[in-house]
């Protein structure tokens, strides 16, 4: 009984709010249409497949805010009381809107891709007028406008992969080149050896702060953010190779491969002995773009036979036909049975680059075409649970003041 109303305690606390326009659903529903696009063969198909990422950069361009930065779209939390100073700031991780529309021009071309040309000088801008320096290397705040320390690492991560497509085509651009090359060095610096020996990983944190800033911190690691900025240290090895990012995509796919279990589970986040029991879609399908793209460097046929099963994990166990269900529990049962928009386009991004790299199935087309044209109907809105809600905020209050109570 007391496990049932504090279940259905949690469920209402956690209620998803409505209407949420998230810069993420944009560009991963961006970078599916463009991965969809370099896969097929059908005419047919590639129309659709271009007039959905036409449409998609244009969502993308006018979602941008005046100072060049991108917008998450709903408030949260990122630290013990921090959260969003505005109701729309621009945070680091939203720069892969950035490299989304890189992509773009990229795939179609500079002639058909003149239309984003300002967006992404702009998205560059705000990368590059952010930048701090740290000793000797250079890292970016997670959320610039509110707090001006990294607080949280993995943006510097999603900053690499965004601007690696301009120090490619900038190699003249001494301060670009000085600053891309110095934030490497710095997500070097602040990986952590495995306890197992297996490989290494970066703690949720910055953990070398002030002590003021060691106040705002915990020991969290998230291994699904670390899968997704896996996949972009691959993605800036690729266009501007470094020896030292090379050997940070070689410590954490071997810290992330040994982190799952036979039947294909993982934690979401660990903190000292606590681990998390749920797989929350949107980042547990980040592995696999993650370990495809680790494929391409490493050449190792391991990371691919894993793809493989995860991905038959996520269509049996979450497709439902319509859409998928956002989280499983740990025996990979639906948990959260809600549509969100966010997370689904996270998931068909995975899914489209295994279908774009690994295998042309029929079946997984029919999922990604249906799944995606669910989200598209709704116009990318939606329904979103991560979101910072009132009632969310009445119950960190009380949670503190019962805790300070005890003390």
């Amino acid at each position: 009984m007391k496990k049932l109303i504090k279940n259905n305690v949690i469920k209402f606390i956690n209620a998803p709010e409505k209407d949420i326009l998230s810069s993420q659903t944009l560009y991963e529903a961006l970078l599916t249409a463009l991965d969809m696009y370099e896969s097929c063969t059908n005419e047919n198909d590639k129309v659709f497949w271009e007039d959905e990422s036409f449409k998609l950069a244009n969502l993308i361009k006018n979602t941008q805010l005046p100072n060049g930065g991108f917008d998450l779209g709903y408030n949260f939390l990122f630290g013990k009381g921090l959260e969003k100073t505005y109701s729309k700031e621009a945070t680091t991780p939203e720069v892969l809107s950035v490299y989304a529309l890189y992509r773009y021009t990229e795939t179609f071309g500079l002639e058909k891709s003149s239309f984003i040309s300002a967006s992404i000088e702009n998205g560059v801008n705000w990368i590059l007028n952010n930048i701090i320096a740290i000793d000797n290397y250079y890292a970016i705040p997670y959320a610039p406008h509110t707090y001006d320390k990294v607080h949280i690492t993995n943006g510097v991560s999603f900053a690499i992969g965004a601007l690696a497509y301009y120090v490619k085509d900038n190699k003249k651009d001494e301060r670009a080149v000085e600053v891309f090359n110095g934030m490497i060095e710095f997500m070097y610096d602040q990986l952590e050896s495995s306890v197992s020996g297996n490989g290494s990983y970066w703690p949720y944190f910055y953990q070398n702060g002030s002590e003021k800033e060691k106040e705002l911190i915990n020991d969290k690691v998230d291994n699904y953010h670390i899968a997704q900025q896996l996949k972009y240290h691959c993605v800036a090895y690729k266009l501007v190779p470094t020896a030292k990012n090379l050997e940070i995509i070689k410590l954490v796919s071997e810290y992330l491969f040994s982190k799952i279990d036979n039947n294909m589970f993982i934690p979401y986040t660990e903190n000292g002995n606590k681990k998390s029991s749920k797989i929350d879609m949107w980042g547990y399908t980040s592995i696999i773009k993650a370990f495809i793209e680790v494929n391409h460097i490493l050449k190792d046929e391991k990371y691919i036979i894993l793809s493989k099963k995860i991905v038959k994990k996520v269509i049996n166990h979450s497709w439902n036909g319509e859409y998928f269900y956002p989280i499983l529990d740990e025996r990979f049962r639906a948990f959260d049975k809600n549509f969100y928009p966010r997370s689904d386009a996270w998931v068909l991004h995975s899914l489209a680059h295994y279908y774009k790299n690994i295998e042309r199935d029929e079946e997984i087309y029919k999922v990604i075409f249906k799944g995606y044209t669910s989200i598209s109907e709704v116009n990318f809105i939606g329904y979103e649970n991560h979101t910072l809600s009132k009632r969310k905020k009445v119950f960190i209050k009380l949670l503190s003041g019962i805790k300070r109570g005890k003390k």
